[in-house]
C-alpha cells in the first residue's frame, strides 16, 4: 500500500508539471483552469500525505502498544512462574523441616524409652543385688546366733557336769577337801579357757565378715525402708500385695494390653505419661487423632479407674479411648456427640455434656 501511494504521488506530480507547462503555452482562461486543477490536486496530495502520515503514526503506536502489552504479559507470566516456584520451594522446605522434626521427635522418644528401660533394669539389678547381700547378712547372723547357742549349750552341759562332780566330791572324807578345791579350780580354769577360746573364734569370724557387713548395711537399710514404704502403700482391695515400682516397660505394656489393673500399681508419673503417649501413637496408627497431652489423660485415667472398678478389667487402649471420647478429643471422623452418646448412654452423655460446658 505504501508503494502504490508513493507511485500515485509521483504520477500526480507529473500531471501538475504538465499542467504548468500547458498553462504557459495555453491562453489565459485555459491556463487559469489548469492552475486551479493543479492547486486542487496539490491540496489533495497534501491531505493524502497528512492522512497517510497520521495512519502510519497510528499503526506505529498500535504496534508499540501491542509489543508493550506482549512484554507486560510475558513479564507477568514470568513473575507468576517465579512466585509459584518460590511457593513450591517454600512448601517443600516446610515439609522437609516437618519430616525432620518428626524424625527427631521419634528418635528422642525412642531414646527416652531406652533410657527409662535402662534405668528400670538398673534399679531391678540393684534391688536384686541388695536383696542378695541382705540374705547373705541374714545367713551370717543366723550362723553366728547358732554358734552362740551351741556354745551356751556346751557351757550349760559342762556346768551341770561340774555341779554333779562337786556333789560327789562333797560326799568324800575331809581328807579329799584339798583335792576337791584343786579339781574345782581346774574345772573353772577349763571353763574359762573354753569361753575365752570361743570368744576368740567369734572375734575372728566377725573380723572375716566385718568388711562385707559394712558393705551391706546401707543396702539392708535401703531394702528395709523400701519394704516399709511398700507396706504403707498397700492396696485396700488387695491386702498383702505390693505395687510394682520397677518393671520392664515392654512387659508393662503387654500386661496393659490385657487389662488395666497394672496401671494403678505404677508409681512414677513419668512412666504413666510415657505409657499414655505410646497408646496415643497406637491410635494414630489406626487413623484416630487424640490432640490433648498425655499428662492430661494420666490424672483423668487415675480417676476413672478409681471410680469404675469394672474398667480395670478392660484393655488400657479401651480405657484411653473412653477418656478421649468423654473429652471430645477422639477424632475418627465420626460425629463426636453421636460417638459420646453411643459409648456413655443417654444419662451419662447429658451429665458429661454439662461437665464439658461447665469448664
Amino acid at each position: 500500500m505504501r508503494i502504490l501511494s508513493t507511485g500515485s504521488l509521483h504520477f500526480r506530480q507529473r500531471i501538475s508539471l504538465l499542467a504548468g507547462l500547458l498553462l504557459f503555452f495555453l491562453p489565459w482562461p485555459m491556463g487559469h483552469a489548469a492552475a486551479v486543477v493543479q492547486r486542487t490536486q496539490q491540496q489533495r496530495a497534501q491531505q493524502e500525505a497528512i492522512v497517510r502520515q497520521q495512519y502510519e503514526m497510528m499503526m506505529a503506536q498500535r504496534q508499540a502498544m501491542y509489543q508493550q502489552a506482549v512484554q507486560q504479559a510475558q513479564a507477568q507470566q514470568v513473575a507468576a512462574y517465579r512466585k509459584a516456584a518460590a511457593e513450591q520451594a517454600a512448601y517443600k522446605q516446610a515439609m522437609q523441616q516437618a519430616v525432620a522434626q518428626r524424625q527427631a521427635a521419634v528418635v528422642q522418644e525412642a531414646q527416652a524409652r531406652q533410657a527409662v528401660a535402662q534405668y528400670q533394669a538398673a534399679q531391678v539389678q540393684k534391688l536384686r543385688h541388695d536383696m542378695a547381700e541382705a540374705q547373705v547378712l541374714n545367713a551370717q547372723r543366723s550362723a553366728q546366733i547358732n554358734a552362740e547357742q551351741q556354745i551356751n549349750a556346751q557351757l550349760n552341759e559342762y556346768a551341770t557336769y561340774m555341779a554333779l562332780q562337786q556333789q560327789a566330791i562333797a560326799s568324800k572324807v575331809q581328807g579329799d577337801v584339798a583335792q576337791q578345791m584343786i579339781t574345782q579350780t581346774v574345772a573353772k580354769k577349763a571353763v574359762a579357757d573354753q569361753v575365752q577360746n570361743q570368744r576368740v573364734a567369734q572375734k575372728v569370724q566377725q573380723q572375716m565378715v566385718g568388711a562385707r557387713v559394712a558393705q551391706t548395711v546401707a543396702a539392708k537399710k535401703a531394702y528395709d525402708h523400701y519394704q516399709e514404704m511398700e507396706e504403707e502403700r498397700g492396696s485396700e482391695e488387695e491386702q498383702g500385695s505390693r505395687r510394682v515400682t520397677v518393671v520392664n516397660i515392654e512387659d508393662l505394656w503387654a500386661a496393659l494390653d490385657q487389662a488395666s489393673r497394672p496401671w494403678r500399681k505404677i508409681i512414677d508419673r513419668e512412666v504413666k505419661v510415657l505409657t499414655v503417649s505410646e497408646y496415643i501413637d497406637r491410635f494414630v496408627g489406626n487413623k484416630v487423632l487424640i490432640r490433648k497431652t498425655p499428662g492430661h489423660y494420666v490424672d483423668m485415667i487415675d480417676g476413672i479407674l478409681e471410680q469404675s472398678p469394672p474398667l480395670r478389667e478392660a484393655p488400657f487402649l479401651n480405657v484411653l479411648g473412653y477418656a478421649a471420647v468423654m473429652e471430645y478429643d477422639f477424632d475418627n471422623g465420626q460425629n463426636k456427640d453421636e460417638l459420646a452418646r453411643q459409648m456413655l448412654g443417654e444419662a451419662n452423655f447429658e451429665a458429661n455434656k454439662r461437665r464439658i460446658l461447665g469448664r
